[in-house]
């Protein structure tokens, strides 16, 4: 395979790296709010009724109850932690890229030689690796399908523009 190539997959696997951090971080966003939606509305709900139906005072207890302790464990859940290490890995990712993309100009229009297209690919590389080590020591993301499918196709999309802009020029 010719450097050229490399170096081209190695931008759009970046691209697609980005786009799937934006949908997990989406995913995740809206997973937290709706807990905390459905927290709310149960102690809030569960205090109205217990004075409405007070006969029902063991029911309204364990909601309330129930409440309370996803409340207290909510920021030990995965998704939690995960928001600002997603959103933070997501940044660095993004400033790879386009440093990556930057550089893509140069390695398209062969004003590089092999050995420095070589050595831009190592460097970029060795910036995930260590993008890499940086998160996932904190972080376990397990694959979401449905999001990988979502990323493919903003990578798709991206790129198709990025081709017809690269041609109108």
């Amino acid at each position: 395979m010719e450097l050229q190539e490399r170096y081209w997959k190695e931008l759009v696997q970046l691209k697609f790296e980005n786009f799937y951090l934006d949908e997990y971080l989406d995913h995740s966003y809206k997973l937290n709010n709706t807990i905390n939606i459905i927290t709310a509305i149960s102690s809030s709900g569960s205090i109205a009724g217990w004075a409405i139906w007070n006969n029902l005072m063991i029911v309204w207890s364990v909601i309330i109850a129930a409440s309370q302790v996803i409340n207290a464990i909510k920021p030990y859940l995965p998704f939690s932690k995960r928001l600002k290490v997603i959103t933070s890995m997501n940044s660095d990712i993004s400033a790879l890229f386009n440093k990556a993309e930057y550089n893509w100009f140069k390695v398209a229009n062969g004003y590089l030689t092999l050995q420095e297209i070589n050595e831009l690919q190592y460097e970029l590389k060795k910036e995930r690796q260590k993008i890499d080590e940086k998160y996932y020591t904190n972080l376990y993301l397990p694959d979401k399908r449905k999001l990988k499918e979502k990323a493919d196709i903003s990578v798709d999309i991206y790129f198709k523009k990025y081709e017809e802009e690269v041609h109108n020029v």
